[in-house]
Parts: structure tokens; sequence; C-alpha cells
């Protein structure tokens, strides 16, 4: 019965160990900028369980923007500030005419990457948005969540 006990014990630790080493690698792993600094404009709903997706009109995606009237880098400038505001979040890049952000989970740091642009629409502007997760295939409505709230503070 001992030898059952401490076989336990250092199955356990072990299982430890190898969740460490999972969470630590996730939190060291590289944000390459080319492979998540994607213009969301470019990206349709394909049905994934990890993303979600706002376009003007809404068409390819899950939502359709709201209009804002402002100009398109004064909305830009304005969702950079509700996005660097939230917790745990980072400027990945914003060349290219868009910006793409990076928040990460509280405990595990998970990264989400959340990209946008803004474009004039007829009455003001509008938001392309994709947020998305790296790891996973459900996010459990995550980045739905974010993404509605960050449009309700603009």
């Amino acid at each position: 019965m001992r030898i059952v006990r401490k076989m336990f014990l250092w199955i356990l630790f072990a299982l430890g160990a190898a969740l460490v080493a999972v969470a630590v690698l996730i939190r060291v792993a590289p944000d390459d900028p080319a492979r998540w600094h994607v213009d969301p404009a470019d990206v349709v709903e394909q049905g994934a369980q990890n993303d979600f997706i706002v376009h003007p009109g809404g068409e390819g995606a899950d939502i359709a923007s709201p209009v804002f009237d402002k100009t398109p880098e004064e909305l830009l400038a304005a969702f950079t500030v509700t996005a660097m505001a939230a917790p745990r979040t980072t400027l990945l890049s914003d060349e290219g005419g868009f910006a793409t952000f990076i928040q990460r989970t509280a405990l595990v740091a998970f990264p989400d990457y959340v990209s946008v642009r803004a474009v004039a629409v007829e009455g003001g502007s509008a938001l392309h948005i994709y947020s998305r997760s790296r790891y996973g295939i459900k996010d459990f409505n995550v980045n739905k969540a974010r993404v509605s709230a960050w449009l309700k503070k603009l």
C-alpha cells in the first residue's frame, strides 16, 4: 500500500510539473506580428468557435459594426485608447493602417489577438475587427464579450 501511495504522489508531482511547464511555455511563446497582425478587412467568418468578427454591414461577420460619428483616424485612436485601458492588453503592431492588440488571461496568460481597422462609411466611420484565440478550439464567447464591451465604450 505504501508503494502505491508513493507512486500516486510521484504521478501527481509529474502532472503538476507538466502543467507548470506548459504555463511557462505559453507565457514566453513569441507573438510574431507576421502571423498575428492580420488585416481584419480581409477576414470572413468560417464557423470557428474561438473567434469573433465585425464588419461594416455585417457581411462575412458575426455582427455588423455600428457607425460612429468620427473620422476613421479618430475612431481608430479611440479604439486604441479603449483597448489599451483593458487589463493585460498590449499593442502588437500598428503598421499597415490597422492595429493588432494582445490581451492575455489573468492566470495562465493565454493570448487573444484583436486586429482592428477603421474605415469611412456613409454617415461616419465603422470598424473591421477580428478577435481570436491563439490556443484552443472554443473560447466560451470570450472574444465576443471583449469586442462587445469595447464597442460599448466607444
